[in-house]
Order: C-alpha cells, then sequence, then structure tokens
C-alpha cells in the first residue's frame, strides 16, 4: 500500500459515495493498523488475494514499479478494472503486455500521475511563459516580429 496507497485508502473511503473497500493488501504491520483504522476489515500480505477476490470489482495498484504490470495483467484476468500508479512499466513489450490484457478482457485501466509532478510542471511552463513575456516587452525591438525570432508566443 505504501504512502500513496494510504493515501488513495483514504480518499476513497472519505470522499467517494458508496465506495466500499472489501479488502486491502502490505506487507507491513503499520499499513494493516492503517486500513483497519479505516474500517477495512480484512487485510492481507499477499496482492493476489485482493485479486482474486471475488467481491472486488477494481483493484488499486500502488505497489513498486516490477509488480505494476504483473499485478494489472492478473486482475485484468479476473475481469476486474484497474487503477495503477505511474509508471505502469519502463519497457514497451511489457506495457503491451498489460494493454492486451486489459483490452481482451473488456476492463478499464487509468494510470495516476502523482499531483506534485504536475504542480512542479505547471510552474515550470509558467515560468517558461515568463521569460518569453520578458524578452518579448523589453528585448524585442518593435521592428522585429515573433516570426522572425520564432518566439511563438
Amino acid at each position: 500500500m505504501g504512502r500513496i496507497g494510504q493515501i488513495h485508502l483514504s480518499n476513497l473511503l472519505h470522499h467517494i459515495p458508496g465506495a466500499e473497500v472489501v479488502i486491502a493488501s502490505d506487507l507491513s504491520p503499520e499499513s494493516h493498523a492503517f486500513a483497519k483504522n479505516l474500517g477495512v476489515e480484512e487485510v492481507t500480505t499477499d496482492a493476489y488475494d485482493v485479486i482474486n477476490h471475488p467481491d472486488v470489482e477494481a483493484v488499486i495498484i500502488c505497489s513498486p514499479t516490477p509488480f505494476h504490470v504483473p499485478y494489472t495483467v492478473a486482475a485484468a484476468n479476473q475481469k476486474k478494472h484497474v487503477f495503477c500508479e505511474k509508471p505502469l512499466d519502463v519497457t514497451l513489450d511489457a506495457i503491451y503486455a498489460a494493454q492486451k490484457a486489459v483490452s481482451d478482457n473488456g476492463v478499464k485501466l487509468m494510470l495516476g500521475f502523482t499531483v506534485v509532478l504536475m504542480q512542479t510542471l505547471r510552474m515550470f511552463v509558467i515560468s517558461l511563459l515568463m521569460i518569453k513575456l520578458v524578452i518579448r516587452r523589453f528585448f524585442v525591438s518593435p521592428a522585429v516580429t515573433r516570426d522572425h525570432l520564432q518566439l511563438n508566443i
């Protein structure tokens, strides 16, 4: 489960009306206690207990990256929808295997992207726009056009 898994678990239980968490998995006793404190009755150390559980309709995969594709394929083969933290994998062959399993079994796959990364990217883009604005206003002669400098502002 880890830190991001705990965040997803808490969000599911506190912010998604009608969501029910049947079972959770993690190796650490602290994560087990966390899940139990949120009311999750069944907690296991084996992710396949979650994937193969008959009452589970969808899984959230927050494991280390090398387990993302095997868990995704196993869940898809059990007809479970999958939300998986990024990256799905680092090789195209593995990603294609997950895509095929999801497609063959008619389930949905969604990948999560960390909000912190998105905020950093947003600030980077804003910084670039500000730099272009400064260049345009203070360093570009009115006689020189955007097209001439290829600023594409």
